[in-house]
């Protein structure tokens, strides 16, 4: 038998090499989603929290007001909507009158708010000796100017809701 030459396989190694660089990309792209979802849960969380603490402080605020001998001033907060322009009325060295007091804090709140959270809002009403606050957010960063705390992404806004009794 005559003896045949070995049959040499040329470019195995450079196709296996391409197949793992392919699994290798594959792998990273997962990695990379992975992180991108965990850091917009995390922001998503941080807005969350803010609000909470943003509606916290309304609370206080109405609460610090509110004189618990008389009912008189029990509705003083109500129909404020930051977003509307709310002015400074610039009382704190002075001395500030109940009115002047109520601007302030609608003034302050709305800083806060406008500062924490993106194209955020906040709006307070009453109702039954029920206060309603709501601090609503863009949580995606669309633009969304809406109103409302609907499920349409497009056109509503993030909100967190928070009802307190005097």
């Amino acid at each position: 038998m005559p003896i045949r030459p070995p049959l040499h396989q040329t470019g195995s190694g450079m196709i296996e090499l391409m197949v793992g660089l392919f699994v290798l990309a594959v792998g990273l792209m997962g990695a990379l989603a992975l992180q991108f979802s965990s850091v917009r849960s995390t922001q998503s969380a941080v807005y969350t929290s803010d609000a909470q603490i943003i509606a916290q402080d309304m609370i206080d605020r109405i609460m610090a007001y509110n004189d618990v001998l008389t009912t008189d001033d029990d509705d003083d907060y109500h129909n404020i909507d930051t977003g509307n322009a709310a002015t400074d009325p610039a009382c704190k060295d002075t001395g500030c009158t109940a009115d002047q007091i109520k601007a302030m804090d609608t003034y302050e709140w709305q800083q806060i708010i406008q500062s924490r959270l993106p194209g955020g809002r906040g709006t307070v009403s009453y109702l039954n000796n029920v206060y309603t606050i709501v601090v609503m957010w863009d949580r995606d960063r669309t633009g969304v100017d809406g109103t409302n705390c609907g499920g349409n992404p497009a056109v509503d806004l993030t909100c967190y809701r928070v009802e307190f009794r005097l």
